[in-house]
């Protein structure tokens, strides 16, 4: 199918992604397609996506399909032709009642995710019974709708997603399908939820500054992209700043230096938060000293890209997508980052006048050792 006028809204006081879009069919036939998306702030675990469906000069049915796609692979990097694209192992996929769950690891970390999948459907005149089908790693249910022009239908699928890395569960399959069955549908009442909780966060970070309007939007817009990524949620995880954030594959989701530029607009808003990518410096200082020591220095060295046990991730080579030939990477050989860490833990103190973390955590990644 064809698209036309297509259009995407966001929200910035709200947390809500809209598109708006037609379709054009066979027989020049036209679907009008509006769908509203949103990241729970309220329950980090739940996303929405509903799609609203109208005919437009025409009557009859539609089939529709949602589901999984455990097949997705990072190939949107030109430079990283080459590289092993696929991170997640086999999927295993379970009916349990009207909820789809898929669940896999990731190939080097072995870190278990469960995603669950609820698809409902409202506003048809007539529906077929729906049907699932597994095709290699995808999973998903396909119902056929009786149109009527002018009469909205709608989609609505709620996922929830939980990983071996949480805290409070059983297993990330189980937490993932219960937390479907605590919703219940109520999709509209999580919504009104996550629109509270991101009103009480933005209250904190929305910028008004006396300049035209674009320069105020721009700046807001940062500031939403970088609480969607670090946002209270992120405070108990070990986690540091990726380069760049959850909006590419760009660096490969690899820790630099980055909280150098984000801790002083986190630091005075939500300090948990500040200290909570801090800590993740401080949980890696052995890695760090080790490095430094297999490099006949004293103190702590640490990398310039950061993974999950505090290594150098900065592979060797590097492919040039306009050369089309491999170049060697000497990037890890920007050694600053200690300074960045060792400022950012000062400034933490000095904005927050926390003694007891400088005194435990703090002092070591100012004096390395």
């Amino acid at each position: 199918m064809q698209t036309h006028d297509e259009r995407r809204e966001l929200d910035l006081r709200r947390g809500v992604s809209t598109r708006h879009v037609t379709l054009i069919g066979p027989q020049g036939r036209q679907l009008s397609v509006v769908q509203r998306s949103f990241v729970s702030l309220h329950d980090p675990h739940l996303a929405v996506l509903e799609t609203t469906i109208r005919a437009i000069g025409w009557s009859g049915p539609v089939t529709l399909s949602a589901g999984i796609d455990a097949g997705v692979r990072n190939t949107n990097v030109a430079a990283y032709i080459g590289s092993d694209s696929t991170h997640l192992t086999s999927p295993t996929f379970t009916r349990v009642g009207d909820t789809l769950l898929c669940e896999v690891e990731t190939r080097n970390s072995r870190i278990r995710v469960a995603t669950a999948l609820r698809v409902d459907f409202t506003g048809a005149d007539a529906a077929r019974p729906r049907e699932v089908r597994e095709a290699g790693r995808q999973l998903s249910t396909t119902v056929e709708l009786e149109l009527t022009e002018g009469r909205p239908a709608t989609l609505t699928k709620t996922a929830s997603i939980f990983t071996s890395r949480d805290s409070a569960i059983a297993s990330p399959g189980t937490a993932a399908v219960e937390r479907l069955q605590v919703l219940a549908g109520d999709t509209e009442g999580e919504l009104h939820r996550h629109e509270a909780a991101w009103e009480r966060l933005w209250e904190r970070f929305a910028i008004t500054i006396e300049a035209d309007p674009r320069s105020q939007l721009v700046l807001n817009l940062h500031l939403f992209h970088l609480l969607q990524t670090l946002s209270p949620h992120s405070a108990d995880l070990d986690a540091g700043v990726p380069a760049r954030g959850l909006h590419g594959e760009g660096y490969r989701g690899h820790v630099f230096w980055d909280e150098l530029f984000v801790l002083p607009v986190l630091g005075p808003r939500t300090p948990h938060v500040a200290r909570g990518l801090l800590n993740y410096r401080w949980r890696r200082l052995e890695s760090a000293r080790a490095a430094a020591r297999a490099t006949g220095l004293p103190g702590a060295l640490f990398p310039w890209q950061s993974g999950s046990d505090g290594r150098e991730e900065t592979p060797h080579e590097l492919y040039n997508p306009r050369s089309e030939r491999w170049m060697p990477d000497h990037s890890r050989r920007q050694q600053h980052v200690g300074l960045a860490v060792a400022y950012n833990a000062w400034r933490h103190y000095q904005v927050t006048a926390d003694r007891d973390w400088l005194a435990e955590r703090g002092a070591e990644l100012i004096i390395g050792d």
